[in-house]
């Protein structure tokens, strides 16, 4: 199960990467990916390796190899973008490109997580404004 999902998720990833728009768009899809699984059902969604990645001392070998597998693509993935969004200007980033994905993967995987608990507010508004943190303004 965790390969298939680390694969699906790397195709949804390589689409966006290959899409011949802006990297602020393409940061816009990729939390898109995030506010679906928010707004999917009960608000009771999350990703499957996010989740386990709280427990990743708890498993077996070859799934804390996928999950870490799973993480360790997103934030390759963000650094690609984030630098490119740096490049073309039409995202903000300061600092460390590698820390700042690495920061953006947690906060939206964290995200989820707390959104889950019926107390919690599930809002899909988080993930947008944790966005236009990032979007230049011109």
């Amino acid at each position: 199960m965790l390969t298939r999902y680390r694969s699906d998720f790397g195709a949804l990833l390589a689409d966006i990467l290959s899409s011949k728009t802006k990297a602020s768009t393409k940061l816009q899809r990729y939390c898109g990916l995030f506010e679906n699984t928010i707004s999917a059902g009960n608000h009771d969604r999350s990703c499957l390796c996010g989740m386990l990645a709280a427990e990743v001392l708890s498993l077996g070998d070859n799934s804390a190899i996928s999950v870490k597998g799973f993480l360790q693509d997103n934030v390759e993935f963000l650094v690609q973008v984030l630098q490119g969004g740096k490049d073309d200007g039409s995202l903000s980033v300061r600092g460390n490109v590698e820390d700042i994905a690495s920061l953006l993967l947690a906060t939206l995987e964290g995200g989820l997580i707390v959104a889950r608990p019926r107390w919690a507010r599930a809002d899909v508004g988080v993930i947008r404004q944790l966005l236009s943190l990032f979007v230049a303004r011109r």
